[in-house]
């Protein structure tokens, strides 16, 4: 089954380090983290639908691969997804019914979950 929006970021002479999301042919969205000043980066807003507490959202990852996790906590534009994930995660697309609505961010969290930057 085709994974659609999830891509590996690879930069010369490295290992993957993260995840990302490819929104066009020469364009990829990942976690601000990931690039630390190799690539070129712009920041963008991308509007999404409304998301709530006990929403499912499907992730996508480098390591921990498609998985879906229901949205325990929203602050701003952040959710805590009960979701496995791991660092390579890191970019990793998050999608609710289909729509692409932000980012893995963090993974460091308590275990078997993740932080996903929504977009506004």
């Amino acid at each position: 089954m085709p994974r659609k929006y999830a891509a590996i970021l690879l930069l010369p002479g490295c290992a993957p380090i993260c995840s990302g999301v490819a929104t066009g042919p020469d364009i990829v969205i990942t976690a601000a983290h990931c690039t630390e000043g190799q690539l070129r980066t712009t920041a963008a807003t991308l509007s999404r639908p409304a998301v709530r507490v006990g929403d499912t959202l499907q992730l996508d990852g480098l390591c921990s691969g498609p998985r879906e996790g229901v949205i325990l906590e929203l602050d701003g534009n952040r959710a805590t997804v009960d979701a496995p994930a791991c660092n390579g995660d890191s970019g990793g697309p998050a999608t609710y019914n289909g729509i692409l609505v932000g980012v893995v961010i963090r993974t460091t969290v308590p275990a078997g979950r993740a932080v996903v930057a929504l977009f506004e």
